[in-house]
């Protein structure tokens, strides 16, 4: 062989280690990068973890809330509704009750 390709091919194995250091050091980059990314999603999952237990317990408080607000109101409206069904009647106003047989009148005559 002569020196010439001797030399030609040292270059190309030479040229061919530094392409598989460089792809070494870059897989290793990445694998600390992947490791790095694990770490921050574990901290990320136990965070959502932690807002859904809030969301969760915030949304009972504030049902709550609204029962304990809006109770009484309902209780009353189920009472009204119960005495007016006990009852059969609706009180109507006067001035209501003469407005409605002006208009029951005033149809009739049309």
């Amino acid at each position: 062989m002569k020196d010439s390709q001797y030399n030609n091919l040292i270059e190309e194995v030479r040229g061919i280690r530094k392409e598989i250091a460089q792809i070494d050091r870059d897989l290793a980059k990445d694998r600390q990068d992947l490791c790095d990314f694990r770490i921050e999603m574990t901290g990320m999952k136990s965070e959502l973890k932690e807002f859904r237990g809030m969301i969760g317990s915030n949304a009972e408080r504030v049902e709550e809330k609204v029962t304990d607000a809006l109770g009484p109101a309902i209780r009353s409206v189920d009472s009204l509704k119960r005495e007016i069904k006990k009852k059969k009647t609706i009180i109507i106003s006067k001035s209501k009750f003469i407005d409605w047989i002006k208009l029951k009148l005033s149809q009739k005559n049309e």
